[in-house]
C-alpha cells in the first residue's frame, strides 16, 4: 500500500491534469502565472479567484505538513537508501509548511477571501508568488527523492531470491 502510495505521488506529479484540475507541477504552474497575471493587472475580476487561491494555498501547507510527517514514520518501515530517501522527501514537504507560513499566523494572511479584496496587496501577491516558487522546487525535489526511493526498493526486490510457491517433487 506505501509503495502503490508513493507510485502515485510520483504519477500525479507527472500528469498535468485530472479531471478539470491541474495536478503536480501543471498546478503550480498555473497558480504562479495566474497570480502573475493578477499583479501585472491582466485578470479582470480578480476576485472570482481569490477564495480558490486562499483555498489551494492553506491546503497546500496542510497536506505537505502531513506529508512530512508521514513520511518520516513511513521512512522508518524500510531500510538504506530507501530510507533515506524518504526521510529527505518528508524533509521537502516540511519545509514547505514551514516556509510558507513564515511571519504569518494563517495561510489566509497572504491570500485573504474576496471581501477583503482591498486589503489584497502587491507585496502580499509578491510574497505568495515567492513562497509558491519555493515550494514548487521543494516538492520537485521530494519528488525525486521518492523515485529513487521506489528505485531502491525496486533495486532490493529484484536482489530477492524468488521463492516458488509450487512444491517440488520429492521421489
Amino acid at each position: 500500500l506505501t509503495i502503490a502510495a508513493l507510485k502515485q505521488a510520483v504519477d500525479m506529479w507527472k500528469t498535468e491534469n485530472r479531471g478539470d484540475y491541474f495536478v503536480g507541477d501543471a498546478a503550480y504552474g498555473f497558480w504562479l502565472q495566474w497570480l502573475r497575471d493578477v499583479e501585472a493587472g491582466k485578470v479582470q475580476d480578480p476576485k472570482v479567484g481569490m477564495q480558490g487561491n486562499g483555498w489551494c494555498f492553506d491546503v497546500l501547507i496542510h497536506s505537505r505538513r502531513i506529508a512530512g510527517t508521514w513520511l518520516n514514520q513511513t521512512a522508518d518501515d524500510f531500510t538504506g537508501e530507501t530510507a533515506k530517501q524518504l526521510h529527505i522527501a518528508a524533509d521537502h514537504y516540511s519545509q514547505i509548511a514551514k516556509e510558507s507560513m513564515k511571519n504569518i499566523k494563517s495561510s489566509w494572511d497572504l491570500a485573504p477571501s474576496p471581501k477583503q479584496f482591498d486589503a489584497w496587496t502587491s507585496q502580499m501577491r509578491q510574497e505568495q508568488i515567492a513562497r509558491l516558487e519555493s515550494a514548487r522546487e521543494h516538492d520537485r525535489a521530494a519528488i525525486e527523492a521518492i523515485t529513487r526511493a521506489l528505485a531502491a526498493e525496486e533495486e532490493k526486490a529484484s536482489k530477492s531470491p524468488v521463492i516458488s510457491s509450487t512444491k517440488s517433487k520429492q521421489p
